[in-house]
């Protein structure tokens, strides 16, 4: 299946989406994806996270000051991380104040 362009010109809010740094809004499967910034607190780590991990976060660290955080963690409205356990161990390493955030809008966590 291959991913189409959003139409900004008519967009459903009536009017031509921002774009930042040049860059295209993202949209999957007719979703746009909303970047937000939380405070570093605030994305907590899920608590059943299978992926043991640390050994890998001076490695994460590297790749964010060398190519800033390029993928936002994803998370649940109620703050628990589904994606990005690593990037948000990294963050908190280099002292970063928020971390960008995509909102998780599908249902509950599988256990």
């Amino acid at each position: 299946m291959a991913l189409k362009e959003p139409d900004l010109e008519h967009a459903e809010n009536g009017h031509r989406d921002r774009q930042i740094d040049g860059c295209s809004p993202i949209s999957f499967a007719g979703q746009r994806l909303h970047i937000e910034y939380w405070p570093i607190g605030r994305p907590q780590d899920y608590e059943r996270n299978p992926r043991k991990n640390d050994k890998a976060v001076d490695r994460m660290v590297a790749s964010i000051v060398a190519y800033g955080f390029a993928i936002p963690v994803l998370a649940l409205s109620t703050g628990t991380v589904v994606d990005g356990h690593l990037r948000l161990k990294a963050a908190r390493k280099l002292g970063m104040t928020e971390v960008p955030v995509i909102r998780a809008t599908a249902g509950p966590m599988r256990r």
